[in-house]
């Protein structure tokens, strides 16, 4: 869709608003009047969004990766310790 743009700076507060009544009184011309700035939070809504939700999805994904990254480190642990430490009673199996 074609949007045509006019931009202009204005010395009054009040000077967007009268060329906005004076646009949108003319049946003619099919424009819709709004400051840049907000022109601009509407274009970027969609993308907005869209990298929120990816975001959103990366860290869950990223957080089970570190939970089962652990798990599997504690297991390791766990599994190596009666190799290293000598338990007490195994002293008095001999």
């Amino acid at each position: 869709m074609l949007t045509p743009a006019l931009s202009s700076s204005w010395r009054s507060p009040t000077g967007f608003d009268a060329v906005k009544a004076r646009l949108e009184a003319d049946p003619r011309l099919l424009l819709e009047a709004k400051p840049e700035v907000q022109f601009y939070t509407e274009q970027s809504e969609a993308l907005s969004t869209f990298i929120r939700l990816l975001g959103l999805f990366l860290s869950f994904i990223f957080s089970i990766g570190a939970v089962v990254g652990a798990m599997i480190t504690m297991f390791a642990s766990v599994a190596v310790r009666p190799l290293c430490v000598p338990l007490p009673w195994t002293a008095l199996m001999d």
